[in-house]
C-alpha cells in the first residue's frame, strides 16, 4: 500500500506539471492574440489618418482663384435697356446691354425660311427666360388665357408632301400661277388674292386615286349617285386665262371628288362624239388638303400677304405666364404662316415664359420669347395661363 503510495506521487506531479504548461501555453496565445488585434486597429487608424490627409491636401491650393460651383453665362436672356428704377437699382447684377433685334425685315408668305443647320432649339442660349418681370413692363393680369383655349385652328398642319410623279400637276398642264379664286357654292362666300404659291397648292395634291373608268362604262367616273360639287377653284396665269377645279362630296364618303380642267375649251373625241369639257384628271383625296388651301388663303388674306414685325423686349403687351402645348409638339415660326416655313423652336411640355397677344393685328397667332427665341404660334395648339 506505501509502495504504492509512492509510485503515485511522481505521476501526479507529472500530471501537475502538464496542466502548468497547458495554462501557460493558452496564455500566450491569449497574449499574441491581443497583440494582433491591437496591431490592426492601429493600421485602420493610420489608413484613415492618411486618407483625411490626402483630402485636405486636395482642396489646399494657394496658387489659384477659387472655381465657382456654376458657370457664369453672360446676360439674361430677356432683358431691357438699363432703367433708374430704384427697384432695379438694388439688383446684386447690372442689366446687360439691350438686344440687338436689326435688321427687322418684314416677311412675305412663302418665305420659305428654314430651321438652323443641325436640330431644333439650336438658336436656345440660356435655356429659360429671366426670372423677374422685364423693368418697365407691366404684365397684363393673365385672364386673357381662358378666351384662347378653345379658339378654331385657322391652319391646319401642314400636309403630308407627295411624291413629284402622283401630283395633280403631273397630269394637267397647268400655268404659271399667280393668283386663285375659291367660291363655295353653299355659302356664296369668295377667297380671292394674288399669290403664286397659294395658287400653286391644288397642284401639288396628290391624284393617284383617279375614278375614270372611260366612257364604254355605264358611269364614266367611279363617283356617288348623289354627288354635289361644293367648291368650284379657279386658278389664274400671268396672261389672266381661267383654269379650275371642281371639288364636290356625296355618299357616306368623306372623299372628296376633284375633277381638273386644264383645258375650259370644250370639245369631242376623233368620232365627234362626248362634246364638252373633260377634266385632265379626275380622283379622289382627303378633306384635309382642300381645309389647308382655304386656312392658307384666309390667312394670308387676313394680313394682306405682309406680316407684321416681331416685337421689341420694351412692348407693354409682353406677358409672363405657363405655355402648355395642347399636342406633343408646338412649333414656333418665324412668321405667322405654317406651309413652307418651317419651325425655329420647338415646345414639347409646359414651361414658363413670355407671350403677347393682340387679336386685333395678329389674328389667331401669338408671340412668344424663350431665351433669344422670339417667334410666332398658332393659339390653335397652345393655351396660355397665369405663371
Amino acid at each position: 500500500m506505501t509502495s504504492r503510495q509512492y509510485e503515485s506521487l511522481p505521476r501526479h506531479k507529472a500530471r501537475q506539471r502538464q496542466a502548468a504548461r497547458q495554462r501557460d501555453h493558452a496564455k500566450r496565445r491569449r497574449q499574441q492574440s491581443e497583440s494582433g488585434g491591437n496591431l490592426r486597429l492601429w493600421a485602420l487608424a493610420a489608413l484613415l489618418f492618411a486618407g483625411a490627409f490626402w483630402i485636405v491636401a486636395q482642396n489646399i491650393d494657394t496658387g489659384r482663384a477659387p472655381v465657382s460651383a456654376a458657370p457664369v453665362v453672360g446676360g439674361t436672356p430677356f432683358y431691357l435697356p438699363a432703367t433708374a428704377n430704384p427697384a432695379v437699382a438694388m439688383l446684386s447684377t447690372p442689366i446687360p446691354p439691350t438686344i440687338d433685334i436689326s435688321p427687322r425685315v418684314t416677311m412675305r408668305a412663302g418665305s420659305g425660311m428654314s430651321a438652323p443647320a443641325g436640330s431644333f432649339n439650336a438658336p436656345l442660349v440660356g435655356g429659360e427666360p429671366t426670372a423677374i418681370p422685364a423693368p418697365g413692363v407691366t404684365p397684363l393680369a393673365g385672364n386673357n388665357s381662358v378666351a384662347l383655349i378653345n379658339l378654331p385652328r385657322p391652319i391646319l398642319p401642314t400636309p403630308i408632301p407627295v411624291s413629284a410623279g402622283v401630283q395633280l400637276g403631273a397630269f394637267c398642264n397647268f400655268n404659271a400661277l399667280v393668283s386663285i379664286n375659291i367660291y363655295d357654292w353653299e355659302t356664296g362666300a369668295t377667297t380671292l388674292l394674288s399669290s403664286e404659291w397659294i395658287a400653286a397648292l391644288p397642284l401639288t395634291w396628290d391624284a393617284s386615286q383617279s375614278i375614270w373608268r372611260g366612257y364604254a362604262a355605264a358611269k364614266p367616273f367611279d363617283e356617288p349617285d348623289d354627288l354635289r360639287i361644293l367648291w368650284r377653284v379657279s386658278l389664274f396665269g400671268t396672261d389672266g386665262v381661267e383654269q379650275f377645279l371642281d371639288v364636290g362630296r356625296g355618299g357616306a364618303s368623306p372623299a372628296l371628288y376633284v375633277y381638273a380642267f386644264d383645258n375650259t375649251t370644250p370639245y369631242a373625241d376623233s368620232n365627234g362624239r362626248y362634246f364638252g369639257m373633260h377634266p385632265c384628271r379626275a380622283f379622289t383625296m382627303a378633306q384635309s388638303n382642300l381645309d389647308y388651301l382655304i386656312s392658307a388663303a384666309q390667312a394670308y388674306q387676313e394680313f394682306n400677304g405682309s406680316y407684321p414685325d416681331l416685337i421689341t423686349p420694351d412692348d407693354a403687351r409682353w406677358t409672363r405666364g405657363m405655355i402648355q402645348p395642347i399636342e406633343s409638339i408646338l412649333n414656333l415660326r418665324a412668321i405667322p404662316m405654317q406651309y413652307n416655313n418651317e419651325p425655329i423652336f420647338q415646345i414639347t411640355q409646359p414651361m414658363e415664359a413670355w407671350y403677347a397677344v393682340d387679336g386685333r393685328n395678329w389674328g389667331e397667332w401669338a408671340q412668344i420669347k424663350i431665351g433669344n427665341v422670339q417667334g410666332w404660334v398658332n393659339t390653335g395648339y397652345v393655351r396660355f395661363g397665369a405663371s
